[in-house]
């Protein structure tokens, strides 16, 4: 939503602003903009708050898409119903149903316009039972900003990275791009959590000899508390680990790193894009699970076999690069809005 919400501000300085933040929004904390106001609020809006939400004064509400809460779907909601224009932007090819769905499975939050990345995802809402007319193939903006993020990048900058990791004398590190996975699936057995995929790449770092190990480094999740793995940094003290949160800027991190290990995040297609090898650990056979895999920008870890054979791989090995996408997503958004709204 951020490069979304930039591109609004810079195009219509005429227009204000309110910005309804949670406080894992920590891209908006810094943006400087005068005809915006920022305001703080829970992720879980309340019957009793539902009730007293009054959206007619605005011109139209943009809201993300996220799984985790239910304020956006709860501004689409209301919106629909007190006649305010609509719009989502879809930024991954998951859960599709949770993102627009109340508590009961009923696709009540599903706004008059929904952005999406490809044609991949419109069918799938196509599929899902959303009418063609509500849906705009509008390419991807935190990919376009990602694709831009590698030409201000150099070894100067990987070396200030490395110190601020402690890592100046191990140039090869091997990033892990966490995501709460337990606490988004809640009782959906997925075979698998956020824990067993990091107890498996550590415990394969480990029986690596200690001349061909990589450091690991572990970028957490904005909504996932920094001592989430102490436990686990403890049982595993033979290898050097280090985990970040949002001190450091994802693409430079990314950027230093040999290679890129997750299991669904976003952040794995931001890597692709950026021109790294990238990798997708979910055990099994189901290749169609992740959206990085079914593009072909993101190559399927199985089992141990698998993770073993990737952190040997040297980092100029041919990484799995991405194939032409649409750019200036943000535009293609912000344009159709504002030919869409009624501003007085």
């Amino acid at each position: 939503m951020l490069p979304v919400t930039k591109t609004f501000i810079e195009k219509t300085p005429e227009i204000f602003f309110d910005l309804v933040l949670t406080h894992n929004s920590f891209p908006f904390f810094n943006l400087a903009a005068r005809s915006a106001r920022k305001t703080i609020v829970d992720e879980e809006v309340s019957p009793e708050d539902y009730d007293k939400l009054d959206l007619r004064q605005y011109a139209f509400v943009l809201a993300g898409t996220s799984i985790s809460g239910n304020l956006e779907r709860s501004f689409v909601r209301k919106a629909r119903e007190q006649g305010v224009p609509s719009f989502s932007v879809l930024d991954h090819w998951c859960e599709y149903r949770v993102r627009f769905q109340d508590s009961s499975g009923y696709l009540n939050a599903v706004p008059d316009t929904i952005f999406v990345p490809d044609e991949i995802a419109q069918r799938d809402l196509l599929d899902m039972g959303i009418p063609g007319r509500q849906i705009v193939v509008s390419g991807h903006p935190a990919l376009d900003v990602a694709g831009k993020a590698a030409q201000y990048f150099s070894e100067k900058k990987r070396s200030q990275i490395l110190q601020q990791l402690a890592l100046k004398d191990d140039r090869d590190y091997v990033l892990f791009v966490s995501e709460p996975v337990e606490s988004d699936h809640g009782s959906k057995d997925l075979g698998y959590s956020e824990f067993s995929i990091l107890e498996r790449i550590c415990s394969t770092l480990l029986q690596l000899g200690k001349e061909i190990r990589p450091p690991l480094v572990i970028k957490l999740h904005p909504r996932e508390d920094s001592s989430k793995y102490a436990p686990m940094l403890r049982a595993y003290r033979a290898l050097k680990i280090v985990s970040v949160k949002d001190e450091i800027d994802r693409f430079d991190l990314m950027l230093s790193a040999k290679l890129v290990l997750g299991i669904s995040s976003l952040l794995l297609l931001e890597a692709a894009v950026l021109g790294l090898p990238v990798y997708s650990v979910i055990p099994g056979d189901d290749e169609q699970s992740f959206i990085g895999v079914r593009l072909g920008w993101v190559k399927h870890l199985r089992n141990q076999a698998d993770i073993e054979d990737s952190l040997k791989m040297k980092k100029n090995d041919s990484p799995h690069l991405p194939t032409k996408r649409r750019m200036l997503s943000a535009y293609n958004i912000s344009d159709f809005i504002l030919s869409t709204i009624n501003l007085k």
